[in-house]
């Protein structure tokens, strides 16, 4: 079933504007270009499919019309930080695939999200500011695989899919749990789904830092989102970066 405005509205306790697109080069694109006119208020722009996708650090993310590309504009006047948003943002997203599916959703940190060890959904969180460089919203994009039938052989080897559901009800289930995570975001309630469902915490990592690689075990997330590592005794919290892990695969709830 294709995206439908009216069918989405409906299934939303909380009335938001809603903005549908055959296509758009990228939703979190659409909602900057419509940011000011709406006053930055609480809307959603979902799309069958992206010309130029985009993931974190500049990556692209391929969005064929087999996939579910929505974003969330939610009002800020003090930001607590994209990473812990993106973060409460990962666990409202894996907390909707389950409720429609039989698969267990993992998180690597910090915005993938993993079925059987391959990538299924990932996060893109924004600002979005005024002529003054005011924060005024910030925008959760979430591109979700639905299937991978119609992948090239470079995507479809690591991006997994959750199966061919109704786009219309998961696009609602993830906007109720954006929702709900965004509200309680200052007690860190998204905090302990994320922990729970985190593939890398207990496990040995590696990462890039100031041009050196280091091994270290992940032993925690923290309140703003970051990793806690541990490396010679001696703990940090990563912000940024990337990690390399040894998957553990679990496919059921």
């Amino acid at each position: 079933m294709k995206l439908n405005q009216k069918i989405i509205s409906g299934y939303l306790k909380e009335k938001i504007h809603i903005f549908c697109y055959d296509e758009t080069d990228s939703t979190n694109n659409a909602a900057k270009r419509e940011a000011a006119s709406l006053s930055y208020a609480p809307s959603l722009f979902v799309s069958e499919r992206q010309t130029s996708g985009r993931g974190r650090r500049g990556r692209s993310f391929f969005s064929p019309n087999t996939g579910l590309y929505m974003t969330l504009m939610l009002p800020v006047e003090d930001p607590c930080g994209i990473q812990k948003i993106t973060c409460a943002a990962a666990a409202a997203t894996a907390d909707a695939i389950e409720s429609l599916t039989d698969l267990r959703a993992d998180i690597k940190w910090v915005n993938d999200i993993l079925v059987g060890g391959k990538k299924v959904a990932g996060i893109l969180c924004e600002l979005i500011c005024d002529d003054e460089n005011t924060p005024k919203a910030v925008i959760i994009g979430v591109g979700i695989n639905l299937t991978t039938a119609d992948f090239p052989p470079e995507f479809a080897d690591k991006a997994g899919q959750i199966g061919d559901i109704d786009k219309n009800l998961l696009c609602a289930r993830v906007v109720e749990n954006l929702l709900s995570e965004f509200k309680g975001l200052e007690k860190n309630r998204f905090l302990k789904k994320y922990t729970e469902r985190s593939i890398a915490l207990g496990k040995t990592i590696t990462f890039d830092q100031n041009g050196v690689t280091h091994t270290a075990k992940a032993v925690g997330i923290a309140p703003d989102g970051g990793l806690t590592v541990e490396e010679n005794g001696k703990r940090q919290t990563l912000h940024s970066g990337e990690i390399s892990i040894q998957l553990g695969i679990r496919n059921e709830k």
